[in-house]
């Protein structure tokens, strides 16, 4: 005797798959050497748009610099006083509202100097100015070097509290996307990545639908 599936289960049975391969956003954790991306959540026109890099997180708070806003001052103009800036067409970069006063630089090399911290494959970055002249004499090219005037920075937990509000999204950073993606454009360009970055969920179990007689 054949069986034939009742609509009213078919329907069940069909709604239940759905649920279960249902399309989930996965952000990975914040950590070092990934981006926060602001989203609308953030009400503070400072904020608006930025792409940040995380430099430090830990039970200790975190650290980052925003990498898409670019200040329209020569360098040679704001460190007047640094060899090796004044032949350069090196760019300045507002990294955040905390120590506008101090330096902070971004080096695309294969090798970390000493002195300075690794943040990517191919990317450290420091505060010691004179570590970045010797960089700059020894060859970099001005398209691998970022300064930045000020940073971003979280108490203990601030930041996560943040994430979970919706405040902040979180994508992994690289080289070729902090160097090379034009300023205006990186945020969005950033954000339409992590939306390719979506995976479907498929649970490793077996979905039935009852039969009636």
């Amino acid at each position: 005797m054949s069986h034939r599936l009742s609509p009213r289960w078919s329907s069940a049975g069909f709604v239940l798959l759905l649920i279960l391969t249902a399309t989930v956003q996965a952000d990975p954790s914040p950590q070092r050497g990934m981006y926060l991306l602001a989203t609308s959540q953030v009400g503070h026109p400072l904020w608006r748009e930025t792409v940040i890099l995380l430099l430090e997180h830990g039970p200790g708070g975190s650290l980052g610099v925003i990498v898409n806003r670019p200040l329209e001052v020569p360098a040679e103009e704001l460190l007047p006083d640094l060899p090796g800036v004044r032949s350069r067409e090196l760019r300045l970069y507002f990294g955040g509202p905390v120590g506008r006063d101090g330096l902070l630089w971004l080096l695309r090399a294969r090798h970390v100097p000493d002195g300075a911290k690794q943040v990517l494959e191919e990317v450290s970055y420091g505060s010691n100015p004179a570590l970045l002249v010797e960089r700059l004499l020894a060859g970099s090219n001005d398209s691998e070097v970022r300064l930045l005037f000020g940073h971003a920075g979280w108490a203990p937990g601030q930041l996560g509290g943040e994430i979970e509000r919706g405040d902040w999204r979180v994508l992994p950073a690289d080289a070729d996307s902090l160097f090379t993606l034009d300023s205006e454009r990186q945020w969005q360009e950033l954000m339409d990545r992590r939306q390719q970055r979506w995976v479907r969920y498929r649970p490793p179990v077996k979905v039935t639908t009852p039969t009636r007689g």
